[in-house]
């Protein structure tokens, strides 16, 4: 999901909405052991509620009410207590505005190329993705036997993604009981708008049309220098709304939110469309536990849903292992300079 969609004439768009929220430890390794070119979204990332926008962490705000109102009506203020003392998503958590999120400059483009090139420095093949038609594992002889683009590979470990879409392939070896199916939905839209943009990332709560977006502009002319007087706006939006219409009245839809709401300006006018739908599956945590409880260590899990948690509950591993290089230590003594 952090690839991108190649158009031809826009090349290189996001399929998807995303920003970093990680501790200042976390935007070091990505500097340094990524060598990602890191800069401050502008303006920081938002949330919306009704017609009010938010910085983005005070979102908190909004779940903690929520679940204050949810204990008075269900008269259960004493496990309210409990999970205050236990539950972040009930802890009221302030940041300042100072706090500074950053992204890639050439956004998802940047980080997938530079990951792949790692992979390849590495002695890593790296093949075209394949839809992954079996695998199987051998107890005896601790070996994954996999066959995918009408290939059969066969190694130690089989290492997936949060929404790898491995549920049909397991057939062979495992009932996947606990497999939830669904299609991550974005559209790109352009317009013709030399205008500042009014927002980076935006994560709306409970609209019925649109999850989050994000104004991918200055990561389409950073590698499209031509596009200058174009503005894309990268829209998630939910499974009722893209079965509501067909694809152009969505977009009409769209774009009368964008500019009722001011994210775009009001004489802009949307020249293109461009759809990504995703299909996607969720693993059950009992199917993981099956999975890993008896095919370990032949099968590795990774929490990859979201890229921040992904990231800082592998750091400690991942410095680790590029401390041994010394290009590495010299980027993080920069870093930290």
């Amino acid at each position: 999901a952090w690839g991108h969609l190649d158009t031809g004439e826009f090349p290189y768009l996001d399929i998807g909405c995303h920003y970093f929220d990680i501790s200042k430890r976390g935007y070091k390794f990505l500097r340094a052991g990524i060598g990602l070119n890191l800069v401050p979204f502008q303006p920081q990332p938002q949330f919306a509620y009704r017609s009010l926008r938010f910085p983005y962490d005070y979102r908190q705000i909004i779940r903690v009410m929520r679940n204050i109102k949810a204990a008075f009506k269900n008269r259960s203020l004493t496990t309210f207590l409990s999970d205050l003392a236990q539950d972040e998503n009930y802890r009221l958590r302030i940041y300042p505005f100072t706090k500074t999120f950053l992204f890639p400059q050439g956004g998802s483009r940047e980080l997938i190329t530079r990951l792949v090139a790692l992979a390849q420095e590495s002695n890593v093949t790296v093949l075209q993705p394949m839809h992954v038609q079996t695998i199987r594992f051998d107890l005896k002889q601790r070996r994954v036997n996999v066959i995918a683009g009408g290939e059969s590979f066969a190694g130690r470990e089989v290492v997936a993604g949060s929404q790898v879409r491995i549920g049909d392939a397991l057939h062979a070896t495992i009932n996947p009981e606990g497999v939830l199916r669904c299609i991550f939905t974005h559209v790109n839209l352009v317009f013709r708008d030399r205008s500042s943009s009014s927002f980076s990332y935006v994560r709306f709560l409970r609209h019925p049309a649109v999850i989050r977006m994000t104004d991918i502009t200055d990561h389409l002319r950073h590698w499209n220098a031509d596009k200058n007087d174009q503005r894309v706006i990268c829209i998630g939006i939910r499974d009722s709304f893209d079965k509501s219409a067909d694809d152009a009245e969505k977009v009409k839809q769209l774009v009368d939110l964008l500019k009722k709401y001011r994210f775009i300006d009001p004489s802009a006018t949307c020249e293109k469309s461009y759809w990504s739908r995703y299909p996607v599956e969720f693993l059950s945590d009992d199917l993981q536990k099956r999975l890993q409880r008896e095919f370990s260590p032949m099968i590795r899990l990774l929490a990859t849903t979201n890229f921040s948690v992904g990231v800082l509950s592998n750091l400690t591993r991942w410095e680790s292992a590029f401390l041994q290089d010394p290009v590495f230590r010299e980027a993080l003594q920069s870093t930290r300079k």
